[in-house]
């Protein structure tokens, strides 16, 4: 049986949790001291129930490391700050972040805007950066960052893979808001459908409200089989639920930036028998981590979502090469985590070890569609091949 989705209600309870239980004081063991991972996500927008659950996986993670001993007698702490999904967010936390000379490693940004904008502060500092973002250009070559889950190009290879195949489509629409957060895969879509079918509409949408009537009309009338989003759900939303209403049966595939409860919220009522989430990571209730699943619940009274799997991976990756570095009195260096990211062994993760290429992408990361079907979230899971 599935739990609901985190409500506001449950996301100031955790809040409070944070403020008055960090995890790091749950250790008992002699102290060498402390030092502390970062964590960027949106804690507040229509974002937040994505912030907090990954929140809550990394307390989750930490909790259970710093009960076993910590990094050598080390104890790591959790400080986390809120990039509500943007850009000039996303780099003000950064630099809280790296200013805070006890920082040895930041997690998290699940935007790419927000990433893609924090990186240059993080290459400035030296910081360690496992992102959750899936933008390209974040492993660059220069070393550094580690990806959890799939990039632009992966993304855009599964979905071009997924949608002529399960909907038996030749004839595309693309509608994009942010370009930041949507154009690279938008561009690779568009680019690669060309060898399965035809793009017949393509524009893009301001993020600001708007009125969606005349652009779903439009895209509409250029009889489209399948329609491609990407952006957030603040708009995704909103154009699900006047295309549903215009041509009912059309279905809405939408990037990983709308992989979010609020998605069908923000729908207003529609039914969302025809739109289908793209997730970075499958849900971990089917990823083989009962134990996982059955701690989050137990202290969050509700399930973990896909991305949420993905912040625990990373911490206990982070949380791996801290233990590798650490020892005598000396505290962890961000350069001593830097330098051991890349020659990290598999990491045991959900379901699976966790495992890097030398340019920091994850080995075998890959997407995972679901239907919004039924009451729970994130729906119906749909067949990759």
């Amino acid at each position: 049986m599935r739990l609901p989705v985190l409500s506001r209600r449950q996301a100031l309870v955790g809040l409070a949790a944070l403020a008055a239980a960090p995890a790091c004081r749950l250790i008992e063991t002699p102290l060498a001291g402390t030092v502390k991972l970062g964590l960027v996500a949106p804690f507040s927008g229509r974002d937040y129930q994505l912030g907090y659950n990954l929140l809550f996986a990394v307390k989750q993670a930490l909790k259970e490391f710093n009960l076993a001993g910590g990094a050598q007698g080390w104890r790591v702490e959790l400080v986390a700050h809120d990039d509500r999904n943007e850009a000039a967010a996303g780099i003000q936390q950064a630099r809280k972040l790296t200013i805070d000379p006890d920082v040895v490693a930041v997690i998290g940004h699940p935007g790419s805007a927000s990433a893609t904008a924090a990186l240059p502060e993080y290459r400035r500092a030296g910081m360690p950066f496992l992102t959750l973002a899936s933008a390209d250009p974040l492993l660059d070559g220069k070393g550094g960052v580690v990806r959890l889950g799939p990039s632009d190009t992966q993304l855009a290879g599964a979905l071009l893979d997924f949608l002529p195949r399960r909907f038996n489509a030749t004839r595309l629409a693309i509608a994009i808001t942010d370009p930041a957060n949507g154009r690279p895969a938008e561009e690779l879509v568009s680019q690669w459908w060309k060898a399965a079918g035809s793009v017949v509409f393509g524009d893009t949408l301001p993020r600001e409200p708007v009125d969606y009537l005349p652009f779903s009309s439009r895209l509409v009338a250029s009889a489209p089989e399948v329609v491609f989003y990407a952006g957030g759900i603040e708009t995704g939303g909103p154009l699900y639920a006047e295309i549903r209403r215009i041509a009912p049966g059309l279905p809405f595939v939408a990037s990983p930036a709308a992989a979010s409860p609020g998605f069908a919220r923000l729908a207003a009522g529609s039914p969302t028998d025809h739109a289908y989430l793209t997730f970075p990571a499958a849900d971990p209730v089917e990823r083989n981590a009962p134990a996982f699943v059955q701690a989050f619940r137990a202290a969050w009274g509700l399930d973990p979502l896909p991305q949420a799997g993905l912040a625990y991976e990373a911490t206990l990756v982070a949380l791996a090469a801290l233990s590798q570095v650490a020892g005598g009195a000396t505290p962890p260096t961000r350069q001593a985590v830097r330098d051991v990211l890349p020659t990290l062994g598999p990491v045991p993760g959900l379901g699976g070890p966790v495992a890097f290429d030398p340019q920091g992408q994850r080995l075998g990361a890959e997407p995972a569609f679901y239907r919004l079907v039924g009451p729970r979230f994130p729906g119906e899971r749909q067949p990759l091949r």
